[in-house]
């Protein structure tokens, strides 16, 4: 992170982040945890994920019936507390 200038870190939801989501996902299907890798350039396979991020496109996140009802109907509230329904897109 020194290395990037110490960048501030803020959180993305995955459905706003295509090309991050897209390449997390290919990335644990390959060795390479034994070094950190900085892209310059995003990689040739990612290349329509970077056009979805940049054009703004997001993706609803879709959470089952059975989910959110074991939310709502804990005793423990706390997952009400945590739970932040801002980051949604519910426009068409």
């Amino acid at each position: 992170m020194q290395l990037l200038g110490d960048p501030k870190l803020l959180h993305t939801y995955r459905e706003k982040n295509k090309i991050a989501d897209f390449i997390a996902k290919e990335g644990a299907k390959k060795r390479i945890f034994e070094h950190t890798r900085i892209l310059q350039v995003p990689p040739m396979f990612a290349n329509e994920a970077v056009w979805v991020d940049k054009l703004g496109t997001t993706y609803p996140r879709e959470i089952s019936t059975h989910n959110s009802n074991l939310i709502t109907t804990r005793p423990n509230q706390k997952g009400l507390k945590l739970y932040d329904p801002s980051y949604l897109n519910t426009e068409p």
